[in-house]
């Protein structure tokens, strides 16, 4: 990955309208100071969770990301970052404790994460490395839907990898927006794939079949790396953030 520690937000960097949807991609590596800067952000449950992680750098990585988070929601609301508190919905999915408007949604995956915020809507948002597979037919065969899958494998052998993460990451954000995780069938919807066609929602057999209300966006954070947004409501300006380090947000 670039390093990005020369991004500079400008003034109205955290303005967010009801309208707009902001996408930030972070680097999940930095220095020893800025890790104890983001330890000391996190709530003593975040504490005993990141405890819990075995190898030191999954550790790393999630403090960075959840004192990302924090620090992000903090600029966005004008609050102590370590003040803030959470609840959490339906399969754990958090939200603000106090405010029913700002809705965020964090993902990560090898050394990035990916975090979307936006106003009054259902949001998901998924990032996956793209790591070499073997297994893509079995996988696509045991979580795609049929339709999916025939997609997929109708492709050439040079784009398939791609198909799978753009299928994957946008399956993944819109079960996120739903708050449902991989607990609801990956094979009860139906997602475009292919590199020709438009981020949609096809059809969909959850939360009540609809899905005319539902807006899905292609997200390329960095090299070898897909994501998606999944979001309910009127298409929105979407804002995208190139790649930084935390401590181009955390002091």
């Amino acid at each position: 990955m670039e390093d990005a520690r020369g991004v500079s937000l400008e003034p109205g960097s955290f303005e967010l309208a009801d309208a707009d949807l902001h996408i930030w991609a972070i680097e999940l590596q930095d220095a020893d100071s800025i890790v104890a800067a983001c330890h000391s952000l996190l709530s003593d449950e975040e504490k005993a969770r990141a405890a819990r992680f075995y190898q030191e750098q999954h550790r790393r990585k999630y403090t960075l990301a959840h004192g990302v988070l924090r620090t992000l929601l903090g600029s966005y609301l004008g609050a102590s970052p370590a003040a803030i508190q959470f609840r959490f919905g339906h399969a754990r999915k958090p939200f603000l404790a106090g405010n029913a408007t700002l809705q965020f949604n964090l993902s990560d995956s090898g050394d990035l994460a990916l975090i979307g915020f936006a106003h009054a809507c259902d949001l998901g948002v998924d990032v996956e490395f793209m790591k070499r597979m073997t297994d893509m037919e079995s996988i696509a065969r045991r979580f795609f839907s049929p339709e999916e899958c025939s997609e997929l494998l109708s492709l050439d052998l040079a784009e398939r990898t791609d198909a799978f993460f753009r299928c994957w990451t946008r399956k993944e954000a819109y079960l996120k927006a739903l708050g449902d995780g991989l607990a609801a069938p990956l094979d009860g919807f139906q997602v475009t794939l292919r590199p020709d066609q438009e981020p949609r929602l096809v059809r969909t057999t959850l939360a009540g079949g609809k899905t005319s209300h539902w807006h899905l966006h292609h997200l390329v954070p960095a090299q070898d790396y897909l994501g998606a947004a999944a979001y309910t409501g009127t298409p929105r300006r979407i804002r995208e953030w190139p790649l930084m380090n935390p401590s181009a947000l955390v002091r």
